[in-house]
């Protein structure tokens, strides 16, 4: 049964050079040619996806927006994320309180249960220990919100926004040395096979 890569081989004539050109996209070099058809045109040179410039420039932007911007506003944005998340926690503590309510109900179920016989025993100890071990319990829980003061919030989005710059940036270089690496591989196997 033919492959993908070799179905060409059965469709008739084929040349070798086309032959090695589909096989060519099962290398890593051409790996951000993985979703593109297998007919589609090899191109001369793989250049780098946009989504780190785009992320680049996104936190920039927003970096230059929050330096730019007033303790007034940047106060109105901690009152109002304040007020969401405390929404948030609000309504993850009556979930948690809902849910332990009928994780305890259904344990004092088990454990007055008396099994039909002693081989049923590990059947409820087994019981009992998955509610135990998925009750909720503080420790997995949320935390109740802080509201951070306008000079903290700066600072913290501040830092947070430039390591996602430098994180970015340095994707962007891998992403760069390697579409580099690529281009040169399929030009010397396009060189290697005589294609312009």
């Amino acid at each position: 049964m033919p492959t993908g890569y070799t179905s060409i081989i059965e469709e008739g004539e084929v040349k070798f050079e086309n032959f090695v050109m589909r096989c060519a996209r099962a290398m890593m070099s051409l790996i951000s040619l993985r979703d593109l058809p297998l007919d589609a045109p090899i191109p001369k040179e793989i250049k780098p996806n946009e989504y780190y410039e785009k992320q680049i420039f996104d936190a920039n932007s927003e970096l230059q927006t929050i330096v730019a911007m007033s303790d007034i506003q940047i106060q109105k944005m901690i009152d109002d994320e304040y007020e969401e998340r405390t929404k948030v926690y609000q309504e993850h503590l009556e979930k948690q309180k809902m849910l332990t309510i009928r994780y305890d109900d259904m344990l004092r179920r088990v454990e007055s249960w008396e099994p039909p016989t002693n081989d049923h025993e590990d059947l409820k100890k087994f019981m009992i220990q998955q509610i135990n071990d998925s009750k909720p319990s503080e420790k997995y829980g949320m935390s109740k919100p802080t509201k951070l003061s306008v000079k903290e919030w700066r600072s913290n989005k501040r830092e947070s926004l430039i390591e996602d710059i430098k994180y970015y940036g340095d994707k962007y270089k891998k992403e760069v040395t390697n579409c580099e690496w690529s281009t040169r591989w399929i030009q010397d196997l396009r060189d290697s096979l005589n294609i312009t």
